[in-house]
């Protein structure tokens, strides 16, 4: 039958949970002493705390009242007549329902029989559904209760709740209704025990049984599950037994969020105590969780199996087992228990939630494995699960079994790790230091390995690869990228675009440019007879930083197409015509406005056409050439074509010659008037050459004048405005004459290879020049660049005096430059603020070549705003050196022979370097202490043959002229000691007899003088020592470093400072010198090295050693000094290397010698990092400054170059 409810009233938390808990029980037992017989009230409030005695009270008495009702109405009621029974009298009074007797008692349509048991909250009565024919279970709340809204709400969420599972082992609710005034719960008719009732009579059961049942039981829970209800009361007297098949019951307590929404809260303890899982003890979230019927599942499983739940007792004790004990072994408790049966059991009752089966569904497989005698899924409850639930469960007795042994095992720890601290430290401090040694070592292999790509893009780079180049530079990190780094990216000078490329066409040698006076149109011709036409785009406006973009480079048409070579082009003044040489010597002309062929003039009876333009006015058109080939005799030509204004030309005048050279160059100096150059055969450079200046004096042309004879004329250019002709020879000599003056020419050298063309740019400013091997230079043309008088006419080129004239070296050809062209395009520059002022002209210099190699290239201005140069032409520069971070002294030498001292101070370009230059005669040298670079006012040294200048730079004035009074002797070396003393050195001089050697020994000498009176002090022979060519002072100023001709290296020790100066000079200027030979040959220059602890010293022999050698102040026997230690010895170059400089950080060295190339080393390495183009001449000198920014580069006749090295390559790529 179906059992009676036994409801716990929902408590609050903490003393409220037991509370409820306590008085359910209770009241469960009155209600059966009452069925009993027994009427008795003291024992059940006897041992009640005194605050839960009212309310339990209150509960006893709605018990009897409701017995008390119900005998009142059973002997009260009317019978009916046709039913043989009676109805209630008062509808809703629940206290009228009362024992029954033998009489029929109806609520409804419900005719009630018999009470089968009653709750704290109700009692359930067996009734026949009149209605339906059936039997059935009514729920009927107490008297007490009935009004309750939380009573109402439990009835309606235990009807719902059992109504939304439909499975076989639930039994079924059949409605919720009010009849008469009471709430009833209508459920189907058990005809069996409990479960609990089961186990009262029978005892413990048998395992398969068990398993058996509890698979069905778990399976409805399941059920419960899928749809979101937990029962929360599961227990055996919830349990039915129908015919052997259990069946759960009462979901009075479930929870079900969309039923019951509101009825339960954190901290409510709902539940019977003894089936209650941990989470339900506590009252907290988790209690409303499937994890916690689990529990009380396996708490249904150890009952059915042992014959009683795991903890019993007092609701507090059974509540705080149920938090803290674990539960006895089902096997402890009777033996012969399957072990795979009571691993399940003592899974389910694990503490955590978490431990046990993850749902009813998993607990019902498992079940039925057991029962199959198949491998179950849970695993034993470990050792370590068991002791951390004891430790939750006894946390004071956990602290103290794992405190003790924890702190004497601290306290042994301790007294080991004061044993071993030492031992440990020692042995972290080794690894630290191991550690900072190895990260030293990975960065050191790091910057070696940088170093050695720096040095492979410079060995690229001066191979002529410097796209190769510029990639390896690229692959170097921006942290380890160094003023070297953007010194060789800034001078890798290379073309801006590629115009005509050689896809689809080989290497077809591309043989002339032209371009009209407007700067609108360029042409390019080639052998296979293609002429190429670009349209130039005067672009916008650009601002600051904007880019300068001319043309695009890549849109260009083939405008002809011809069967013969195509060469010699040319547009006449006004742009309307182009005309060229076609074949060997036929002569095109092509309409620039129609953009179609005008004639073409075949002569196949001429020789070769070498020349050709337009006259001055456009209405001539001139072309001239001769034979250049070995096997033919010599002989040349000149031809002038008149013009109509649409350039169809009339009869031509024509003038040949026998036995003289080839007509090689033309070009149009005034009206009527023009100039030609004469070339022998095969270009050989020892061919006679000439310049002649014609007149066109139709019908005939007449020659006027020849301006110059020499070697042979491979080129000839003028100036726009007319008065500047140059031309080239055959051994890269270029000539420029004032061609209103043929008598003012001069010769400048420029680079070793032979220069083929040359072209004025159209400001006159610079002129380009190609040659043989892909040389392609630039130079700008000193001012004025015309010459003194010649006193012979024709101008014999032996003549005339050879100069050097700097040049910007161009590459990107690969063999023969045919051409070159250049071209000034004047863009406006916008302020950055956009202001409505009106913006300034820039120029622009294009230099644009073709080459043998089929390329046409565009190049830009190749020096960066980092290279600034000061021009000092004609002048003999002896010396240079920074005396401050932004000034440079400079010496150069006079011709005259009177000893005057001019200074002037002159602006580097565009930058605020100054250049103070100290010009008289014989000058030798420049010498400056070191650490004066860093004073108010540096002072220096000009050592000249016959005197020394002592001067303070930006002054005027010579501070002191230190003499030489002894005729056959020249001074040589000299540098300041202290605040007292200059010390000098000299040599015997060049006029002695010739039996003397200059370098003789006996006649070196050390000469010290009063610093301030200029007078001579002491004087010691040195005939241990060759000539001596350089004095310094260490950088400590504890010693006098020398270098002599004959290789040898010396020093001598000072005494220590005394009052601003040294100690009497008798102490330690006779002292004993210390010397090694240092090179085989003389050595050229030194410089110390960052502190001043290592020495660089160059050589004649090529070479660049690195001394480690300090010597120390107070040394008074050579031994004392020691021998100075050889690092390393650099292979510098074949040529003697005459110059050294050491970066002010003290690891990059900087060498030039006579070979002209510049090269940078690291000190550590010693690897060559850059190695720059060689310059047009040897530099005097080659310096960093003492900040360590600017490279200063000194050469004779050319000026001073400094090179930013913070900024080296900013702009340097495109320009």
């Amino acid at each position: 039958m179906n059992g009676p409810e036994s409801e716990t009233a929902g408590g609050m938390p903490d003393e409220s949970r037991e509370k409820w808990i306590t008085i359910d029980r209770l009241c469960d037992a009155y209600e059966a002493s009452l069925q009993d017989g027994r009427v008795e009230r003291a024992p059940f409030l006897a041992g009640v705390p005194d605050a839960w005695r009212d309310q339990l009270g209150a509960e006893l008495d709605a018990i009897d009242a409701a017995y008390r009702d119900a005998a009142e109405t059973r002997a009260g009621t009317a019978i009916d007549a046709d039913s043989g029974g009676h109805r209630l009298g008062t509808p809703g009074n629940v206290s009228k329902l009362a024992s029954l007797g033998s009489k029929k008692v109806w609520l409804g349509r419900f005719e009630i029989k018999q009470r089968l048991g009653t709750g704290s909250t109700g009692s359930v009565w067996c009734a026949r559904d009149a209605r339906l024919a059936r039997w059935v279970a009514l729920k009927i709340p107490h008297a007490t209760r009935v009004m309750s809204d939380t009573t109402a709400a439990r009835f309606q969420t235990e009807a719902r709740a059992a109504a939304a599972i439909t499975h076989p082992n639930v039994v079924q609710v059949y409605e919720v209704l009010i009849e008469d005034g009471l709430p009833i719960l209508v459920q189907q008719w058990i005809d069996g025990p409990s479960l609990a009732q089961h186990l009262k009579r029978h005892g413990p059961m048998n395992y398969d049984l068990a398993a058996d049942w509890m698979t069905q039981i778990a399976d409805a829970v399941a059920c419960a599950h899928d749809r979101g209800i937990v029962h929360r009361d599961l227990k055996p007297a919830n349990v039915m037994l129908n015919e052997g098949r259990p069946m759960v019951l009462d979901f009075g307590l479930a929870s079900y969020p969309a039923f019951s929404s509101g009825l339960t809260t954190e901290g409510t303890v709902l539940g019977t105590p003894a089936y209650m899982s941990p989470e339900q003890a506590e009252g907290t979230s988790d209690a409303n969780q499937p994890p916690s019927d689990i529990y009380a599942l396996g708490t249904i499983l150890y009952e059915m199996i042992v014959g009683s739940p795991p903890f019993v007792g007092k609701t507090r004790e059974v509540l705080l087992a149920t938090k803290s004990t674990m539960p006895a072994p089902p096997r402890s408790r009777r033996a012969g228990v399957p072990r795979d049966l009571e691993t399940i059991i003592l899974r389910c009752l694990t503490k955590s939630p978490q431990g046990r089966y993850r749902s009813a569904a998993d607990l019902r497989d498992d079940l039925k494995r057991f029962r199959r005698r198949e491998p179950i899924r849970a695993r034993k409850v470990s050792a370590l699960e068991n002791a951390w639930s004891w430790c939750r469960s006894h946390p004071v007795y956990a602290l103290l079994a794992i405190g003790v042994p924890l702190v004497a095992l601290l306290t042994m720890a301790m007294t080991v790790s004061q044993v071993k601290q030492h031992q440990l430290s020692d042995r972290a401090d080794a690894l630290a230091e191991q550690q900072n040694v190895l990260v030293e070592e990975r960065s050191d292999l790091l910057v070696e390995r940088d170093m050695i790509q720096l040095a492979r893009a410079s060995l690229e780079m001066s191979l002529g690869n410097r796209t190769r180049g510029l990639q390896i530079l690229d692959n170097i990190p921006e942290a380890l990228r160094g003023w070297e780094w953007r010194l060789l990216d800034s001078l890798s000078t290379s073309p801006n675009w590629q115009l005509l490329p050689r896809q689809g066409r080989g290497d077809t040698p591309i043989t002339s440019l032209a371009m009209t006076p407007d700067q609108s149109h360029l042409f390019a011709s080639a052998e296979d007879g293609c002429v190429w036409q670009w349209q130039i785009d005067p672009g916008e406006v650009q601002n600051e930083q904007g880019d300068w973009t001319i043309w695009n480079p890549h849109h260009y048409e083939l405008i002809c197409e011809t069967e013969a070579p195509v060469r010699k082009l040319v547009t006449d003044p006004q742009g309307r015509f182009l005309a060229w040489i076609q074949g060997s010597a036929d002569v095109a002309l092509w309409d620039l406005r129609k953009g179609k062929f005008i004639t073409q003039l075949a002569r196949p009876d001429w020789q070769a056409g070498l020349a050709i333009t337009f006259a001055g006015d456009g209405r001539h058109l001139l072309v001239g050439g001769g034979s250049r080939d070995d096997s033919a005799p010599q002989t040349s030509w000149l031809a002038c074509y008149p013009l109509d204004p649409d350039g169809i030309p009339g009869e031509v005048v024509e003038r040949g010659w026998n036995g003289q050279a080839a007509v090689t160059g033309i070009v149009s100096s005034a009206a009527g008037q023009f100039v030609i150059s004469r070339g022998g055969q095969s270009g050989l450079p020892e061919s006679d050459g000439m310049v002649e200046r014609w007149t066109i004096a139709d019908p005939l042309q007449r020659r006027d004048d020849l301006l110059w004879r020499g070697l042979n004329v491979n080129g000839l250019a003028l100036d726009p405005d007319a008065h500047r002709l140059a031309w080239c020879d055959g051994i890269g000599v270029v000539y420029v004459m004032d061609h209103t003056d043929p008598t003012r020419v001069r010769a400048f050298r420029i680079g070793d290879h032979v220069i083929r063309n040359l072209r004025f740019s159209p400001d006159g400013r610079f002129l380009s020049v190609g040659g043989e091997k892909g040389f392609v230079a630039r130079c700008e043309l000193p001012n004025p660049a015309i010459g003194d008088p010649v006193e012979q006419t024709p101008i014999n080129g032996s003549r005339v005096r050879m100069e050097s004239l700097a040049y910007d070296r161009f590459r990107g050809h690969e063999n023969l430059v045919e051409d070159s062209l250049m071209f000034v395009a004047r863009r406006e520059i916008k302020a950055a603020d956009d202001s409505e002022s009106e913006a300034p002209l820039r120029s622009v210099h294009w230099l644009l070549t073709a080459g043998a190699d089929g390329r046409v290239l565009k190049w830009g201005n190749p020096d960066p705003p980092s290279v600034r140069r000061l021009f000092l032409p004609n002048v003999d520069l002896a010396d240079a050196a920074w005396v401050s971070d932004d000034r440079i002294a400079v010496a150069t030498a006079s011709r005259g022979r009177r000893p005057v001292v001019i200074y002037r101070e002159r602006q580097v370009n565009n930058s605020a370097l100054i250049v103070e230059q100290r010009h008289t005669t014989c000058v030798e040298r420049l010498s400056l202490r070191p650490g004066m670079t860093s004073a108010p006012s540096p002072e220096y040294l000009v050592a000249c043959r016959d005197r020394i200048l002592l001067c303070q730079s930006g002054a005027e004035e010579v501070v002191v002229t230190y003499e030489n009074t002894t005729p056959d002797e020249r001074f040589s070396a000299a540098c300041l000691i202290g605040s007292d003393w200059m010390l000098a050195a000299t040599a015997a001089t060049e006029s002695e007899p010739k039996e003397r050697n200059a370098n003789d020994p006996a006649r070196t000498r050390l000469l010290l003088f009063d610093r301030h009176s200029g007078q001579l002090r002491l004087t010691r022979p040195m005939p241990q020592l060759g000539k001596i060519l350089r004095l310094g002072l260490s950088p400590d100023r504890s010693a006098v470093l020398g270098v002599t001709a004959d290789g040898h290296a010396f020093v001598l020790a000072l005494g220590q400072p005394n009052d601003g100066g040294l100690a009497e000079p008798a102490r330690w200027f006779d002292g004993p010198i210390m010397k090694w030979k240092a090179h085989e040959r003389a050595i050229q220059d030194f410089d110390w090295i960052g502190g001043g602890d290592r020495l660089a010293t160059v050589s004649d022999d090529g070479t660049c050693a690195i001394w480690r050698a300090r010597p120390h102040p107070g040394a008074t026997t050579p031994e004392s000094t020691g021998d100075p230690i050889l690092e390393y010895r650099l292979l510098v170059s074949s040529a003697a290397v005459t110059r050294v400089s050491a970066s002010f950080s003290g690891d990059r060295l900087v060498t030039v010698g006579l070979d002209r190339v510049i090269r940078v080393w690291d000190t550590r390495s010693g690897l060559e990092l850059v190695s720059l183009e060689p310059r047009q001449v040897a530099p005097v000198a080659v310096q960093i400054s003492p900040d360590d920014r600017y490279l200063m580069i000194a050469e004779t006749n050319v000026g001073i170059t400094t090179i930013d090295l913070d900024q080296a390559s900013n702009g340097s790529r495109d320009d």
